[in-house]
């Protein structure tokens, strides 16, 4: 059996700008290497690669993948922020649901938690023949239609805080 090279890398957000080829990314096996050593490496045929983005402190902010299908942890992630269809009213069990990519893949949009939301297949296939656009802004998701021009937020999963006796 044949693996597929993996690795894990992670910019903090005080550099995530910075194209130098200053030493800034750590691979967890190997340790710092160059921004230009990180592109060619990521580019490598076969090879996968999880970005992590993390805070100055090392708490991680966001993952995302090179490739279009999310890792088993992007994907339980994003069924966790929304437990539905993220289409307004619809109340599709978000197993069930294909993980839509909100910027499209082929358009740059990452396969990244930010980028993805669960739809029912009906409402996946709305958006993507153009009858709905949607835009993030943090967690809410706005929808509009281009049929009718209305328009409908849904935001994420709320889940209730355990109480605490003291």
């Amino acid at each position: 059996m044949r693996h597929t090279p993996h690795n894990d890398t992670t910019t903090p957000t005080t550099r995530h700008h910075d194209q130098s080829s200053k030493p800034k990314r750590t691979t967890l096996s190997y340790g710092p290497i160059c921004a230009q050593q990180t592109r060619r490496i990521a580019n490598a045929h076969a090879a996968r690669w999880n970005f992590l983005l993390t805070s100055s402190d090392g708490t991680l902010v966001e993952a995302s993948t090179k490739s279009y299908t999310p890792t088993a942890a992007i994907e339980h992630i994003t069924r966790l922020r929304h437990t539905t269809c993220v289409f307004p009213h619809c109340q599709m069990p978000s197993e069930r649901c294909d993980l839509d990519h909100g910027l499209a893949f082929h358009k740059g949009g990452p396969t990244s938690v930010a980028n993805l939301a669960p739809l029912c297949r009906r409402h996946h296939n709305a958006k993507t023949h153009g009858h709905w656009d949607l835009h993030r802004n943090e967690d809410t998701i706005h929808w509009t239609s281009n049929r009718t021009g209305h328009h409908y937020d849904t935001t994420e999963t709320r889940y209730q805080p355990t109480p605490t006796t003291g």
